[in-house]
């Protein structure tokens, strides 16, 4: 006789799951973009973003958060083992790094990016701590659900077979959809600080940074506190500027982008791409400001 749990149940467990995973994209993941986003540092798209998303036009957050719902079914179908492993906690922080391995191994070279975003030390520290977060917040969600519903009982095969397609399966297929395309964008570029001097005029300052993009990355729609002048020193890149025409810049020309104008840059060449962006901004702003 088999020792699963019935189907009523298996299900409820998943369904657990899906909560504590769209809960976790909401709290804990958008949370932590919230305070990257805060400190200037480039993230893949504006915390607690409202912005439509093809092909449906639901917004960008709810979005990640649908798929990290169903993630967090494939997390509900192998807790008891992970817990049995590693504990409650230490299991859900591991499990982020399911999605994460997605991500580098298959949505990346699918989308014609390097794997893992060439590893650049920027795409893989906010890869790691996002999708880290998302664990945790995954573990401490489903812990509430299972603690106020008054189970505790395993997932059974059928539960656990469910949850493995549903959450492995659908992401690959539909990762066009979902925000995890911008992420892999952002993880394809690399900045490096040269310089940073204050300017005879108060309050402003100068700062000049190289930013190297890997073949088909990008940087999403974002502004800064002042004028950006944009000397491209390899390959092409495209920069589509808010009111503008796309505008494509080769290796030795220049671009001009006005104080607040919202842009987005793709690397539309066959090899490496890179900018020397020169910013005259405003002293103790936030450099990058990702726009809805």
């Amino acid at each position: 006789m088999s020792a699963s749990i019935p189907l009523p149940s298996a299900a409820r467990r998943l369904a657990w799951g899906f909560v504590a995973g769209f809960l976790s994209v909401l709290v804990f993941s958008s949370g932590t973009i919230a305070l990257y986003h805060a400190a200037g540092a480039p993230v893949p798209f504006a915390p607690w973003s409202m912005t439509p998303v093809p092909p449906f036009g639901v917004p960008q957050t709810l979005s990640a958060a649908f798929f990290g719902g169903l993630w967090g079914v494939a997390y509900a179908a192998i807790e008891p083992w992970l817990t049995r492993k590693l504990g409650w906690l230490a299991g859900g922080i591991a499990f982020g790094a399911a999605p994460l391995l997605v991500l580098w191994f298959v949505v990346f070279p699918l989308k014609g990016i390097p794997v893992a975003g060439g590893f650049t030390a920027y795409g893989l520290h906010l890869g790691i701590v996002l999708h880290a977060v998302f664990g945790l917040g995954l573990a401490v969600f489903f812990r509430i659900a299972r603690r106020l519903s008054g189970h505790s009982g395993g997932a059974g095969p059928l539960a656990a077979g469910l949850g493995a397609v549903i959450a492995v399966v659908v992401p690959i297929a539909m990762t066009g959809l979902t925000p995890q395309a911008a992420l892999a964008q952002l993880a394809g570029t690399q900045r490096t600080d040269l310089q940073r001097h204050d300017l005879s005029v108060p309050g402003r300052e100068v700062i000049q940074v190289l930013v190297e993009f890997a073949p088909g990355a990008a940087a999403p729609r974002h502004a800064h506190p002042g004028e950006e002048i944009v000397y491209v020193v390899e390959g092409e890149l495209e920069y589509r500027i808010d009111g503008r025409a796309p505008v494509t810049v080769k290796a030795g020309e220049v671009l001009f982008i006005p104080h607040g104008g919202i842009h987005a840059v793709k690397n539309v060449g066959s090899g490496k791409a890179a900018e020397l962006a020169t910013y005259i901004v405003e002293k103790g702003k936030p450099l990058v400001a990702v726009a809805e």
